[in-house]
């Protein structure tokens, strides 16, 4: 086996949060989804707005929603009606992210500051602007979503509620197949070392993971499944740069957690590979006997 690797372990280690991106970034800087903006809505009884967009870091082109995974920020600017000492002035900010339906809260921050911890600065004519950025990240894999964001004016505690609407789709570019009865909706690449999932083709060289969140439909014999797993990697010719027939042999059991089986699977793109398009494949089967299995397959540029 040439250059191809698994962690062989199920994915309790794992956790994908809401959190501003740090690291490794090829990608362009954040440009406005008008279609999204103009979705927003703003209200509030004396913190005046003058404009708010929704912004992503385009690696793929936006279509009916945002990828899992993409680095997202709301722009606020114009901020008036507030106190100002010095050129500067202190704003705080709460944010709530809950399903459409408001049945589910998955992100509720209480008050902070709306700069962390600093002042929101004058530009452009003495209008503030402050920017809210985030990743869209687990358990918000797929599905409408509400973002809400509050502004408040520390001297006076006028407030602004600002609405933002998002549907969340998982990445056209993993092309999913499956046998059975089974389903397996949250399938993303992962790279650990830089915490990021990647909603494009291109990435760096080095060591990335295809995570398989969600495996429902397998057969569960004493609490435990009993699971194969292939994995093959080649060039866009079809050239193989590796290839395992099953390399859960000897780590075929794996726990249920949350109610699925969850695994991931291990590619290295060495150095030498950087500018060429790569095709990687996993498949996973059932050795329980209930015939299910579940694939994925997606094309990358090593760059």
């Amino acid at each position: 086996m040439n250059h191809v690797t698994l962690q062989k372990l199920s994915l309790s280690a794992l956790a994908i949060a809401f959190v501003s991106f740090i690291g490794f970034s090829q990608t362009p800087e954040y440009v406005e989804i008008p279609q999204l903006s103009e979705k927003i809505k703003v209200e509030g009884d004396g913190i005046a707005v003058q404009k708010v967009s929704f912004n992503y870091k385009p690696t793929y082109t936006y279509t009916d929603g945002i990828v899992f995974g993409t680095e997202v920020m709301v722009f606020v600017f114009g901020i008036a009606d507030v106190n100002n000492f010095e050129g500067a002035s202190f704003v705080l900010k709460k944010e709530k992210f809950s399903s459409a339906d408001g049945q589910t809260v998955i992100l509720d921050q209480d008050w902070s500051w709306a700069s962390e911890g600093n002042s929101i600065r004058l530009k452009e004519e003495d209008q503030l602007y402050c920017n809210f950025p985030i990743r869209v990240g687990n358990p918000m894999f797929s599905g409408d979503y509400i973002w809400e964001v509050w502004l408040a004016d520390v001297r006076t505690g006028k407030k602004t509620k600002i609405t933002v609407p998002l549907t969340v789709v998982s990445n056209p570019l993993l092309a999913l197949s499956s046998k059975g009865k089974v389903s397996a909706t949250e399938i993303y690449l992962y790279n650990a070392k830089y915490d990021m999932i990647y909603t494009g083709q291109a990435m760096p060289a080095g060591e990335l993971s295809f995570i398989f969140k969600t495996i429902v439909g397998f057969k569960k014999i004493d609490d435990n499944y009993r699971v194969g797993m292939e994995l093959e990697m080649s060039t866009a010719d079809g050239v193989s740069l590796g290839h395992a027939d099953d390399i859960m042999q000897g780590h075929e059991m794996q726990p249920e957690i949350n109610g699925a089986l969850q695994l991931w699977a291990d590619f290295k793109l060495v150095p030498e590979l950087a500018g060429q398009t790569i095709i990687l494949k996993a498949r996973i089967w059932d050795k329980n006997g209930s015939g299910c299995e579940t694939s994925v397959q997606t094309t990358v540029k090593i760059i």
